[in-house]
């Protein structure tokens, strides 16, 4: 579980986020807004890797200043699609990173460490890629790779930054299905979203920032969702229905 209540958070004593209240429980959560609105510093304040100026933040029912790093992150992780590691690790080594939060002073691989990377790389689909080098294979199956450590790692909540952004729509789909899957596992994924379709095809619920505050907060099914996009990025959008059901686009004149 998530909760924030009137958290103030950003760089250097200047908040980039004012006055967030919102929780999360369940379910796949899309977090959408024009650019510079916030929403990547939200999941990183979220994370703890932004600090909290004013209001608290609970993970699991207790603050998140009372959890040790390591406690934190056997919990939850942050999946971004900036991730440039330092050595030129294979598939299989980046997955199992994904077991160190769960090792002890004196690291012993484990049979349980063994099934959880398994379990992580039969899940995403990527048992093809284990041997291959990072900086050998695509963008989209980067991201599969960054999932499937986050699987690995065993957390209940999965943070997402923009993991669909530069992907051609097959990628994007795939990842979006993976995140919806992992949902339905129980895994609470709150995901930041630049495609706007995307994240209202695969979110159960929708949250709206907006100059660092959140202009709204509805389920996906919300007959008013429209007029709250439209506010939300300055421009009209349209409803289309369907043998897909309904759809909201951008309108561009």
């Amino acid at each position: 579980m998530i909760k924030l209540e009137g958290v103030f958070s950003g760089y250097n004593r200047e908040p980039v986020l004012k006055d967030i209240y919102f929780e999360v429980e369940e379910g796949f959560v899309g977090v959408i807004g024009p650019n510079g609105a916030g929403k990547s510093t939200l999941l990183k304040t979220i994370a703890s890797l932004v600090e909290v100026y004013e209001g608290a933040l609970y993970i699991n029912g207790k603050s998140v200043t009372d959890y040790k790093r390591k406690e934190l992150s056997k919990i939850l992780t942050l999946v971004s699609q900036d991730f440039f590691p330092i050595y030129d690790y294979t598939v299989r080594e980046l997955v199992e990173m994904g077991r160190i939060a769960h090792q002890g002073f004196f690291p012993n691989w484990t049979k349980e460490d063994e099934e959880q990377v398994k379990i992580a790389i039969n899940t995403l689909g990527i048992k093809y890629l284990e041997r291959r080098r990072y900086s050998q294979i695509s963008s989209g199956e980067k991201r599969l790779v960054m999932l499937a450590r986050a699987i690995a790692q065993n957390v209940r909540i999965i943070l997402v930054d923009e993991l669909e952004l530069h992907l051609d729509p097959k990628h994007k789909m795939v990842i979006a299905s993976y995140l919806k899957k992992l949902s339905k596992m129980g895994i609470i994924i709150l995901a930041v979203f630049h495609d706007i379709d995307l994240a209202l095809s695969y979110s159960d619920r929708i949250i709206g920032v907006k100059e660092g505050r959140i202009t709204f907060d509805l389920d996906v099914s919300s007959s008013n969702l429209r007029e709250h996009l439209e506010k939300l990025y300055g421009v009209d959008f349209v409803e289309v229905n369907g043998n897909f059901g309904k759809r909201i686009f951008p309108f561009y004149k």
